[in-house]
């Protein structure tokens, strides 16, 4: 016999917390006793179910796998590490602070520190007492808690406050506590008789008055929060009732659909107080009542139309009420009644009501008795918005009676739209344009020909939904739903598809019809296919117009690009009964190509030419698939053709003439525009410098096949190459006219154009190449020099102080005049030395580069022997700069020299020569001043040395005890090197001189004028103007003889000009004698006038009188 053990036995693993619910139960394992006889044990084991055979041992530990031992039992511990057997609270309400005591009785339950929470939440913890326990009071966050050291029973004492809510006639203070077993709580209320509530509710709650105090105790249980609420009691009436006044201040709204009242009722007090009101309210006629709003509300109560309103506290002073009621209308009614809400116990009711309505409406006034018109200015402010009448009363009016009728919209209609015709879809885009007036609308409608579908109608933000109608009589109605009451402008754009009409010869086409307006008018235009051709045919309603006109309108933006231009009519009315309609012809156009070319001729700095051709062809109204231009025949391997869509490489075929043309296949057949870039250069002989060489500019362009060609020509160039044009043919343009593929900003130099109109164009360059010039490396910005001439010997000491800027160079060579010796060379403030060339006729100075543009100061002192003997009494001499040298390739530029010479007081110095030229002028004389002013804007401006010696030239005081006893003279000029010639003599002898040639002119002239027998004025004026020019424009001692002469001629012509006066002044005085009357010969005349005589005798007195006055002789 044997111990098997049937069934499956299986190590189980935890399973996993998500399958727990999917688990198996466990397989529950009998052990069974089992007799098998050993010679059938084959066949018994191999039927369904077998056992099978293992060690004891095995068996045994897989059976206390499955039968694990019970867990072994733990000793009892306690469930909380402690807890609050008690809390009673006591409290008092003082101010708006409610004061309370609490003590804990708290039993730590374990061994050890313990912690007890304590979520005391609202309140403000004033003191703690635990007695003499070692417990603690601590806070945790938000809550507090006693941490408790081991086992046993500790008491806590606590002071806390809590806030006191006010509120208009209620008052609420509410905290948290530990939940307990048993929760006392006792609390005094400064009021008597105030009703009082309590949260969480309990039966345990007891409310006593106790004097002027109210009293409540209650047990909350194991609640963790209390909320304690109580109200004044409410006022007893005094001994004279209340008197109140009440003020209405309604605002009424009458809709369509709807009546709506907004009431304000201001009770003013007179006397006394009141815990609330009564009101008759106007509920009737399914008016309901929306709202009652006011301060210090308990509750109010609607029973069938009396309202009332119950208050926390009686009010003494001022109170408003606020109403609204509304009432639904099943559709407009023709007359309505609009009641007001009455006051009931008010000594005076008064007040104002203001009046609206929907603009749609049309209201007018049936019935106002009780009820005074306002102006709107005497409504008061608060009732006067969207005010359409007001009326005040002073006593409960009755109810106001409206007569009330719709007004009906007058809408104008103003309709842009362009139906574009095509093979598969026609298109018909626009827009309304609306003008309602007098009432508002929620719907609009089209009226369009029945074969148009919509496809966009009005905006979303306008449009709620539409409806299409079933065709009748060939049109469909289109009924927009708007979202909100149109008044005004407003704007419906639509669009809508139909199938193509492209393959008809004629079509009919009508503008949409704007249902329900009083005025429908606008623009109707037809576009096609470029390829396309349409003719009006006939029109009923409609007149053509520009097609500018869609365009100023903006609703060609919306038509296809691939339109041609449309036909515009316009219509003033459209109705079903007489309904605007075009119809059209529609042909196929012929193939049309037009073609624009671009060139590009781009000059490079080393005289190759880049050309860049851009063909442009515009096929229109068929499709073509080949596309052919011409060009010279020389460029046939040169040629670089490229586009989108050749098919394979053209090959050129010769014309004969010169020309090559070039057939382009194209992968399929195109309409629109296909582009082709043809590129080749040009590679100009060897270009000589300042020689103007001629290259001809091939144009690649189509010569045949085309309807309309034009161009554009664009020349540009890199680099320093100057480039000129020879063009026939070809019209100049502004660059900014050009495309931006050839018009490239900034190097464009010439541009042309030409045209179908003009003859073949010709364009040639002419490019002229100059060597470039180097750049100096060094500049010299100013060259002064001091100097000092010497008598005996005839020497001269130069001090040259050059200003010098360097970039690159590492000497600075000079060439000192023929004869000069160096004394020192300073650089920068330090003594140099310099290194002479090879050939020995120049200088080299080490110069340092410059800071940034800082110059740097060179000082060169050197001596000049000039003549190996003294100055005489009369002499000249030439002296030079010290000169900056300079190769082609290494220029030195000098800006400006300046010379300060200091010359021998004892000689008069009689002329300046060279391109040196003063600066600084003597003493001027009456005849130099004005030859100064001329010569002065030509003057070269002074200068003096901008830097100071170098540190430790003792040359600088040597130099200026040679310059004593001695004239300063300064000169400048603007070359490289400067030369002086000057010439002098002594006084004494420039003295004698002048003194001569005055002498000369003075006697000279007189005896010239004599014996010659001159006119004396006129010859000495001449004397006089003649030694002037010299005198005038030349400058220092040399016009001293000239200004001598003219003295002497000037003296000559004052002589002549009195002895000329004086013989005049003689003659007449001599004339004046003679012509003078005789004193006594008038005498005698004057008595024989006075004396009797006969006739005869008078008459012969009166022909001596005449004869008299002749002469006195013959008197």
């Amino acid at each position: 016999m044997l111990s098997l053990i049937t069934g499956t036995l299986s190590a189980q693993e935890p399973a996993a917390p998500g399958a727990a619910a999917d688990a198996k139960p466990p397989m529950v394992v009998v052990e069974k006793t089992v007799y098998v006889p050993y010679d059938k044990l084959k066949d018994v084991f191999e039927k369904e179910d077998r056992g099978i055979f293992l060690p004891y041992q095995e068996f045994l530990k897989l059976w206390r796998q499955a039968n694990p031992d019970p867990d072994p039992v733990k000793p009892d511990a306690p469930p909380a590490a402690a807890v609050i057997q008690a809390s009673p609270y006591k409290g008092k309400v003082v101010g708006d602070l409610a004061l309370f005591e609490v003590s804990y009785h708290v039993e730590a339950l374990k061994k050890g520190w313990g912690l007890i929470k304590l979520p005391l939440t609202g309140v403000a913890i004033e003191s703690v007492d635990l007695g003499d326990s070692k417990a603690l009071f601590s806070s945790h966050g938000k809550e507090y808690g006693l941490l408790l050291p081991e086992k046993g029973v500790y008491d806590l004492k606590l002071n806390f406050s809590v806030k006191v809510q006010s509120a208009p006639g209620i008052k609420t203070l509410a905290f948290g506590l530990p939940p307990v077993g048993v929760t006392s709580l006792e609390l005094s209320i400064p009021d008597s008789d105030a009703r009082i509530d309590v949260e969480p509710k309990t039966a345990a709650t007891r409310i006593e008055p106790a004097g002027e105090e109210t009293k409540i105790v209650t047990f909350v249980g194991n609640s963790d929060t209390v909320k304690i609420t109580w109200m004044p009691p409410v006022g007893k009436a005094a001994e004279d009732a209340a008197v109140l006044i009440a003020k209405q201040y309604a605002r009424a709204f009458l809709g369509e659909r709807i009546l709506s009242l907004e009431t304000t009722i201001q009770y003013d007090l007179a006397r006394g107080e009141v815990p609330g009101f009564k009101l008759t309210v106007p509920t009737a006629n399914s008016t309901r009542l929306l709202y009652v709003k006011g301060e210090n509300i308990r509750r109010w109560d609607l029973a069938e139309n009396v309202l009332t309103v119950d208050l926390h506290s009686p009010i003494n002073k001022t109170y408003s009420l606020a109403l609204g009621f509304e009432r639904i209308l099943a559709e407009t009614p023709e007359t309505i009644s609009v009641p007001l809400p009455k006051m009931d116990g008010v000594l005076r009711e008064s007040g104002w009501l203001a009046l609206a309505h929907d603009p749609a409406l049309k209201v007018s006034i049936a019935d106002a008795q009780g009820y005074s018109q306002l102006d709107p200015a005497e409504v008061p402010k608060t009732l006067a918005t969207d005010l359409r009448v007001g009326f005040q009363y002073l006593a409960p009016p009755d109810p106001l009676s409206l007569a009330v009728r719709k007004i009906e919209p007058v809408i104008h209609s103003n309709t842009t739209s362009v139906v574009t015709l095509d093979r598969e879809r026609d298109t018909w885009v626009g827009h309304v344009k609306y003008r309602i007036k007098k009432a508002g609308v929620f719907t609009v409608a089209l009226v369009v020909p029945e074969r148009w579908s919509v496809e966009e109608i009005g905006d979303s933000s306008d449009v709620e939904d539409f409806q299409i109608s079933e065709p009748v009589d060939g049109a469909r109605t289109i009924t927009v739903n708007l979202r909100i009451r149109q008044l005004g402008d407003f704007s419906l754009p639509f669009k809508l598809t139909a199938e193509g009409s492209i393959g008809k010869q004629t079509v009919t086409l009508t503008p949409p019809l704007v249902s329900g307006t009083q005025q429908d008018q606008g623009l109707f235009g037809v576009a096609a296919p470029r390829s396309i051709d349409l003719k009006t045919v006939t029109t009923t309603g409609l007149s053509s117009v520009e097609q500018q006109e869609l365009v100023s309108a903006g609703i060609m933006s919306q038509v296809s690009a691939e339109a041609g231009e449309p036909l515009a009519y316009r219509y003033t009315k459209n109705s079903r009964a007489e309904r605007a309609e075009v119809e059209l012809e529609l042909r196929e156009k012929q193939e049309e190509i037009n073609v624009i070319s671009q060139h590009l001729v781009s000059v490079l700095e080393s005289g190759r030419i880049k050309l860049t051709h851009y063909l442009d062809y515009v096929i229109l109204y068929k499709e073509r698939d080949t596309l052919e231009f011409s060009a010279p025949s020389d460029l046939d391997s040169k040629l670089r053709i490229k586009g989108e869509g050749i098919a394979e490489t053209p090959e050129p075929e010769p014309q004969g003439d010169g020309l090559s043309r070039w057939t382009v296949k194209l992968q399929s057949p195109v309409e629109g525009t296909v582009t082709l870039s043809i590129t080749h250069e040009l590679d100009p002989d060897d270009l000589e410098s300042g020689k103007e060489t001629v290259v001809p500019v091939p144009l690649v362009y189509p010569r045949r096949n085309f309807n309309t060609r034009s161009g554009f020509v664009s020349i540009t160039k890199v680099g320093n190459l100057e480039v000129g044009t020879r063009a026939t043919n070809l019209d100049p343009i502004d660059a900014s006219s050009l495309d931006p593929r050839i018009g490239r900003r900034g190097q464009v130099i010439t541009a042309y154009t030409y045209s179908t109109k003009t003859k073949e164009p010709d364009l040639k360059l002419v490019l002229t190449r100059y060597n470039p010039v180097a750049l100096a490396e060094t500049a010299v910005n100013l060259h002064h020099i001091r100097a000092v001439l010497s008598r005996d010997p005839c020497k001269l000491h130069a001090i040259a102080t050059l200003l010098v800027q360097n970039s690159a160079a590492q000497y600075l060579e000079v060439n000192l005049p023929e004869g000069a010796s160096l004394r020192n060379v300073f650089v920068n403030g330090s003594q140099a030395t310099t290194k002479q060339r090879k050939e020995g006729e120049s200088d080299l100075i080490s110069i340092p580069r410059s800071s940034g543009r800082k110059a740097f100061v060179v000082v060169i002192d050197y001596d000049h022997e000039l003549s190996d003997s003294a100055m005489g009494s009369l002499g000249s001499l030439d002296i030079e700069t010290v000169s900056i040298m300079e190769t082609p390739d290494k220029p030195v530029p000098v800006q400006k020299i300046e010379i300060d010479l200091w010359v021998p007081e004892e000689f008069t110095y009689l002329s300046w020569g060279g391109n040196l030229k003063r600066s600084r002028q003597g003493h001027p004389t009456a005849l130099s001043k004005l030859a100064h002013i001329l010569r002065s804007p030509l003057a070269l401006v002074e200068g003096d040395s901008p830097h100071p010696d170098p540190a430790g030239f003792g040359a600088r005081e040597a130099f200026d005890r040679e310059t004593e006893s001695k004239s300063l003279y300064s000169f400048s000029c603007m070359a490289r090197t400067g030369t002086l010639d000057l010439s002098w003599t002594t006084p004494t002898l420039l003295v004698f001189t002048d003194a001569l040639l005055f002498f000369v002119v003075l006697i000279g002239g007189t005896i010239l004028i004599r014996k010659l027998a001159l006119n004396r004025l006129w010859a000495a004026f001449n004397f006089t103007w003649a030694p002037l020019v010299p005198a005038w424009f030349l400058d220092g001692p040399a016009a001293g003889p000239f200004s001598a002469a003219f003295y002497g001629g000037g003296l000559l012509l004052a002589l002549t000009v009195l002895g000329s006066l004086r013989k005049s002044f003689a003659q007449w005085r001599l004339e004046r004698m003679v012509l003078a009357p005789d004193p006594y010969l008038e005498e005698a005349v004057a008595e024989l006038e006075d004396a009797p005589a006969p006739k005869k005798p008078k008459k012969k007195t009166r022909k001596a009188k005449k004869k008299s006055g002749k002469g006195g002789k013959e008197s």
